[in-house]
């Protein structure tokens, strides 16, 4: 049973990607649940929460003329009968101004099931800093050992 929920779980995810990468309004706006208000975050962008303005944001991203491919790696899926979310990569491939830009992201997707299966309630997306944080010069030694 947890096999097959998983499974239908990724389904969704994977249409969600199709319709980004489709830049398909119609088959993204049938991805996201209905029956309970949705909220989004675009890589460095502030939240959205309500269904038009989370629609609106696509509608914008679909309206540009730059070639865009995404897909999802790395899914990892958790769930239970009613809610579940699905953790992946990103990878983003897109011309601006006549240079290819290749990103990877970290997406988290929450979904919801409703009728007519599993529909998304959040999307949050994330750069992934490539390079370690450097480390604290001059930072004192702790005194005692936490762990």
């Amino acid at each position: 049973m947890q096999d097959e929920l998983e499974q239908q779980i990724l389904a969704a995810n994977q249409a969600f990607y199709r319709a980004f990468r489709d830049r398909d309004l119609n088959a993204m706006s049938v991805c996201w649940a209905s029956a309970l208000d949705i909220s989004c975050v675009h890589p460095g962008r502030d939240q959205l929460i309500v269904r038009a303005l989370v629609m609106g944001s696509w509608e914008k991203i679909f309206a540009g003329d730059s070639p865009l491919q995404v897909w999802p790696a790395q899914e990892r899926v958790q769930g239970n009968a009613r809610q579940g979310w699905v953790i992946c990569h990103e990878q983003l491939a897109a011309e601006l101004q006549g240079q290819t830009v290749d990103q990877r992201l970290i997406a988290i997707n929450t979904f919801r099931l409703e009728e007519g299966g599993w529909k998304l309630t959040h999307h949050h997306a994330s750069p992934i800093l490539r390079e370690a944080p450097s480390p604290i010069r001059n930072a004192p030694k702790p005194k005692a050992t936490l762990h």
